[in-house]
């Protein structure tokens, strides 16, 4: 028989993370991306991983179980990418877990750009004792031009200064083996990433970074202090052969060597912060050593570090006891931009989602929701009467995030889900999404901030359709007819009366509404099987004093596919003729259907 073609090997190492591992697993089985493989290397686990990682071998033959004694971090990861068989590698720690469509995206952004690597954008979160706080982490920093562009990072050493993981993304194979990248064997598993990151960095030609998370990076304990004195300087063995490294590879040591003294201050001073108050001025007496001999070579370049790194290394060099008095206090970052807002009793949004027998697609809908850079929303699910196993992944995802809300109705459609939706809704803002189909991430992010800006009730924005067969994305331009738009950014329907129902698809998922307007004017979904947005939107679009849009497209319709949250054809032959008819008496009862005639036939 032939063999498969794999993609994208996933390597998992693992030691001892038996409480999150199905998490882990289950993210990655679930992948929209079927050509995987699942490499979960067993470091000699004591609890009970290894007979976790046989349930799922058993249950999936894309799963490869590598048992070996403990040997620690690097060697494991080395083991586990060695076995690998894909085209490209991805790494995935045994307590974190991914959105449900990390590496079909990841691998699409690798073939069209022929990478060595693509990486991405990622979360941090804390989820303990019943507290949830999530952080975006941007792995440029804030530095938005390096996006979604191929780049050299040797050539332009400004990417070193980017966050420094292994996980987040993922390397071509034969990249790695033609460049004898590997991590550093040393034991534990303490900083042998460091190596692995700063290789790829060096040594790849075209990489890519992208400004979408899809990793979740669990930090349970972030606080938690190193001990042991043998851990201490485990970082300092890391940038030995980091610089093992340069020194073999002269004219990359030429032009990264001060980079490298940068990156080892940073490394170094993360560890400062984590070491146990017993060997912290040991640690900066190591520290102040090696930085003097940098000095004494040439090999400190002042331009590269900015002030206050600057005004530490001299600290740390000329007066190490000032630097310990300085940083008594201080204590670990987690994350730095974005954490999830629970205090405020209103979110910026509720997106209210119904859910009908879409266990196939449903983590894709949810993972586009959770990820989006507007943080302060509620997300309120409405199972339909689900058979399948679509009501336990909403609870599966509620159980880690409390912005989940989810009801339950007997099965009576979309119409009357979103209508229980809108009855509990808090947001100012309402978007509805089918839970088949999937947002841009900035698509919340880019409406309210239309909205907001001209005090519209309504925002439009494009979407094109997403074919589940061929896996391609394309146009929907009869959605969204910019023709038929006035020469205005923000207008009524007196401004278009003959194409205010045509210029756009009347869908409610286009579209995103102020909450307070929606209710004022009574404006509820028909609880019918079909067509049961057609009466809300048009309704809406004709009352709405301000309309506004946005050119990008924001939202993906799912097609080619045999399940949605719709009712079938044959089970509601009517209910397309009675919505338009009942959108005709609501116009003539607004005295406005003798503006809108033309549109409305």
């Amino acid at each position: 028989m032939e063999e498969r073609f794999i993609k994208v090997s996933v390597v998992v190492p693992d030691y001892n993370n038996a409480h999150y591992l199905r998490e882990c697993l289950d993210s990655l089985v679930h992948q929209t991306l079927r050509d995987i493989e699942i490499i979960v290397v067993n470091d000699g686990s004591t609890d009970e991983s290894l007979s976790i990682m046989r349930e799922y071998e058993k249950n999936d033959s894309r799963i490869v179980v590598i048992d070996k004694p403990n040997s620690g971090y690097g060697n494991t990861m080395n083991v586990g990418i060695k076995a690998a068989r894909g085209e490209y590698i991805g790494i995935v720690e045994a307590d974190d877990y991914v959105l449900v469509d990390m590496y079909e995206s990841l691998y699409r952004k690798a073939v069209e750009n022929d990478l060595d690597f693509v990486k991405a954008d990622f979360y941090r979160f804390y989820n303990e004792d019943g507290k949830y706080e999530l952080f975006y982490n941007e792995l440029t920093y804030g530095k938005k031009d390096y996006y979604n562009r191929v780049l050299t990072p040797r050539d332009d050493t400004a990417t070193f200064r980017f966050v420094m993981n292994t996980w987040s993304g993922i390397y071509k194979k034969s990249f790695l083996e033609e460049k004898n990248i590997w991590h550093n064997e040393t034991p534990g598993a303490s900083f042998q990433d460091n190596g692995f990151w700063f290789r790829t960095f060096a040594l790849a030609d075209r990489a890519m970074f992208v400004n979408v998370p899809y990793y979740m990076n669990r930090r349970d304990n972030p606080n938690s202090s190193i001990h042991d004195k043998g851990k201490v300087f485990a970082v300092s063995r890391e940038y030995e052969s980091i610089g093992k490294f340069l020194d073999e590879n002269p004219q990359l040591r030429q032009k990264l060597i001060t980079t490298y003294w940068l990156k080892k201050y940073h490394n170094y001073l993360f560890t400062y912060n984590r070491i146990a108050e017993e060997h912290k001025k040991m640690f900066l007496e190591h520290f102040r050593n090696e930085y003097l001999e940098a000095d004494r070579n040439g090999e400190l370049d002042r331009t590269v570090f900015n002030d206050g790194e600057w005004e530490n290394v001299s600290m740390i060099m000329n007066d190490p006891e000032a630097f310990y008095e300085k940083e008594k206090n201080k204590g670990y970052v987690l994350g730095n931009i974005n954490s999830v807002d629970h205090e405020s009793d209103t979110p910026v949004v509720s997106v209210i989602l119904p859910v009908y027998n879409v266990e196939k697609y449903l983590r894709q809908c949810l993972d586009s929701i959770f990820r989006q850079t507007v943080t302060n929303i509620e997300i309120i699910c409405v199972d339909d009467g689900s058979t399948d196993g679509s009501l336990k992944i909403l609870e599966e995802y509620a159980a880690k995030d409390d912005r989940f809300i989810i009801l339950r109705q007997e099965n009576s459609g979309a119409g009357a889900a979103r209508n229980k939706g809108l009855d509990i809704a808090k947001g100012k803002y309402l978007s509805f999404l089918d839970s088949d189909d999937f947002f841009e991430p900035n698509l919340l992010k880019n409406a309210v901030g239309q909205c907001e800006k001209h005090k519209a009730d309504i925002c439009v924005y494009k979407v094109d359709t997403y074919h589940d067969v061929k896996e391609e994305f394309q146009p929907a331009d009869y959605a969204f007819r910019e023709a038929y738009l006035p020469d205005k950014v923000a207008f009524s329907y007196k401004s278009m009366p003959n194409h205010i129902f045509s210029a756009f698809q009347n869908w409610a998922w286009n579209k995103l509404f102020r909450s307070s307007f929606i209710k004022e004017n009574n404006i509820r979904f028909q609880e019918i099987w079909r067509t049961n947005d057609l009466f809300f939107t048009c309704t809406a679009l004709v009352k709405a004093k301000c309309i506004c849009t946005y050119k990008g497209i924001l939202a993906h319709y799912r097609i080619g596919m045999t399940t949605n949250c719709q009712a079938t054809n044959d089970k509601s032959p009517l209910d397309f003729y009675n919505a338009f008819l009942a959108l005709k008496k609501e116009l003539i009862r607004i005295n406005v259907y003798k503006d809108v005639e033309c549109s409305f036939v």
